[in-house]
């Protein structure tokens, strides 16, 4: 097996500069979740939701380079969008939106921004027994 070349120091210079020009294009830390706001929503990327979790659309990353792509798939303001599944391996993301279901890579999808709705009790909670509403009388 032959050995790597040593690497000269204009090489040595220039990969370290592309790789400080990488770091800095690389979005911030992302919040893993908004406070609730007085309705019970919560903002947050869609890449932080959860597999049936519902939301609405606020904004996408004006610096995205996905930006136009996302926009002409349906990623429009308030537009409703529901989040499907996770691959097993983390990526790509599954979301439902505007009728048909569509995957993301993580990082399309952190550039979404969505208004969580908050869990419909309804839904959750068991009817009471009828037997319950009796047994007062």
């Amino acid at each position: 097996m032959a050995s790597a070349a040593p690497i000269d120091g204009k090489t040595q210079s220039r990969f370290l500069h592309v790789l400080q020009a990488l770091r800095a294009r690389r979005p911030a830390a992302l919040p893993l979740r908004g406070e609730p706001d007085a309705t019970g929503h919560v903002e947050m990327p869609l890449s932080k939701m959860q597999p049936g979790e519902v939301g609405h659309i606020l904004s996408l990353c004006t610096e995205c380079i996905a930006r136009p792509h996302l926009l002409e798939m349906g990623f429009t303001l308030g537009t409703e969008i529901e989040f499907v599944r996770v691959a097993p391996l983390g990526d790509p993301l599954t979301v439902r939106i505007r009728g048909y279901q569509l995957s993301l890579r993580r990082r399309e999808a952190e550039a979404v921004w969505v208004r969580v709705c908050p869990p419909d009790f309804d839904d959750i909670l068991p009817e009471p027994a009828s037997g319950d509403a009796d047994a007062g009388e």
